[in-house]
């Protein structure tokens, strides 16, 4: 039997019911405890579509894949550790393109972009790995409203900085 948890399903029921979401917020508060508990480390950034552009899916996606690669390296770098990512998986095609786009900047002439994260990005079914979905329902449910308010007050994309909202917090 597959199940799969979504925090944006959650975030709606909240939104919906209010104050009578008490499941629901019962539910985000036991997540939250069972994070605390094991000591994860949350990590994330938010690359918000920009309202009336055309989206291309890979280019997206890859961009988006080396930001969260380079927040990790960071934090990765900072406590020396080594690491790697999971990801939710899309479709072969994306994630090989996303894998690829990862993998040249570890294998650049320059040097590893990349050096304590010791693998190009492996991608799961979400609905077979229980992180996969906290870290789905951790970002989508709590910290969703930080990408969604961020993206409403740009009319426009400046820069990198300005089209990513970043939040890290050792728990």
């Amino acid at each position: 039997m597959e199940l799969e948890i979504k925090g944006s399903s959650i975030r709606s029921k909240i939104r919906k019911k209010k104050e009578r979401a008490k499941a629901e917020l019962k539910f985000l508060d036991q997540v939250l405890q069972l994070l605390s508990e094991h000591e994860v480390c949350i990590l994330g950034s938010f690359w918000p579509k920009t309202f009336g552009k055309q989206v291309f899916g890979a280019a997206l996606h890859s961009s988006a894949a080396q930001g969260i690669h380079s927040v990790l390296q960071s934090h990765l770098a900072q406590i020396n550790q080594f690491g790697l990512v999971l990801a939710d998986s899309r479709n072969d095609l994306l994630n090989s393109v996303v894998s690829g786009s990862i993998l040249s900047q570890k294998l650049r002439a320059s040097g590893d972009r990349f050096p304590n994260i010791v693998e190009a990005p492996g991608f799961v079914n979400s609905s077979h790995h229980a992180m996969i979905q906290m870290a789905d329902i951790t970002a989508s449910s709590i910290f969703g409203r930080c990408a969604l308010s961020h993206s409403c007050k740009k009319n426009r994309v400046d820069s990198f900085e300005d089209r990513t909202c970043s939040f890290g917090r050792d728990m």
